[in-house]
């Protein structure tokens, strides 16, 4: 096992460039562009160390139908399936995506390559979740080079639309058994320790209407900025009593670190307002969107 640390550490350099070269194909969603680019590319290093790659496209019209909402997002929703048979008797599945959140204005590096500095790593998607496929690789490649037979066959699972779903990669993938395994890793997130569970997410939409009209005759029109206020309030009402809960499960080595916070906790977020088209113009409609991550204790 020493001869394998030893390699990996001789080989930073080389998993830092690929991670750079991950980091270099956009596939921020939305809208999810790239996604065929980057499971290429994929595809090729995994197939040089003797896997069986497929490409797994989801069709249109079921991504339509299982995310309604997102019928607007373009380009392929493009999956990747590898296998490597060693004859063991039981099968590792790992997974992780390869889509990203968008990167906003105010990056201070350029966020779609990798840059260096004071010790970390800066780029979009280098934690979450483009880090792990690198390393994946260079494991592999190490396995390969020293002649470490894995202990069971390989089936790895490289997915999209992870940060958007709710329909994503992974649930195709499973739906259409590509998923068969005796155990499972997944390599999402930047967690140092393994972690045995984590929060469920449901996305919620609030939409407000009112009635249009010009702001210097306000009072003939009904704003639904200000009528949305009272909903925007209880929610944070009902936040305030969810997040005092918490979960039996351990919090991630990395979260307690940062926080102090031990065990898996509830959360409800506001990420999303969208009112108005000009400001003599009062709001007909606002919509809100945020999502509820809740614990394994929790019911729906």
């Amino acid at each position: 096992m020493q001869a394998l640390f030893d390699y990996l550490e001789s080989r930073t350099d080389e998993t830092v460039k690929t991670l750079d070269e991950l980091v270099r194909i956009p596939t921020q969603v939305p809208p999810g562009e790239n996604y065929g680019k980057i499971m290429e590319f994929m595809a090729q290093k995994l197939e040089t160390l003797g896997f069986v790659t497929e490409k797994l496209v989801m069709p249109r019209d079921l991504f339509e139908k299982k995310n309604p909402r997102l019928s607007h997002l373009v380009g392929d929703r493009v999956n990747l399936s590898a296998k490597l048979d060693v004859g063991a008797e039981k099968t590792l599945l790992v997974n992780t995506h390869l889509d990203v959140v968008p990167a906003s204005a105010n990056w201070s590096v350029p966020p779609f390559e990798c840059t260096l500095k004071d010790g970390h790593i800066f780029g979009r998607g280098v934690a979450d979740s483009k880090g792990g496929p690198a390393a994946l690789l260079t494991v592999l490649s190490a396995m390969k080079e020293l002649d470490i037979r894995p202990k069971y066959n390989l089936n790895i699972a490289l997915t999209t639309d992870e940060e958007m779903g709710p329909y994503a990669g992974l649930c195709y993938l499973a739906d259409i058994g590509k998923l068969e395994a005796d155990y499972f890793l997944s390599m999402d997130g930047d967690s140092d320790d393994i972690t045995i569970a984590s929060n469920g997410n449901v996305n919620w939409q609030i939409d407000v209407f009112g009635k249009s009209y010009h702001s210097g005759s306000s009072f003939l029109g009904v704003n639904a900025i200000e009528k949305s206020i009272p909903v925007m309030n209880e929610l944070m009402e009902l936040k305030a009593k969810v997040e005092k809960r918490r979960s039996k499960v351990p919090a991630s080595i990395a979260i307690s670190r940062k926080t102090g916070i031990k065990t898996l906790l509830p959360v409800l977020n506001i990420t999303v307002i969208n009112a108005g088209v000009k400001q003599n113009i009062v709001p007909d409609s606002c919509t809100m969107k945020g999502d509820r991550r809740y614990i394994p204790e929790e019911k729906f």
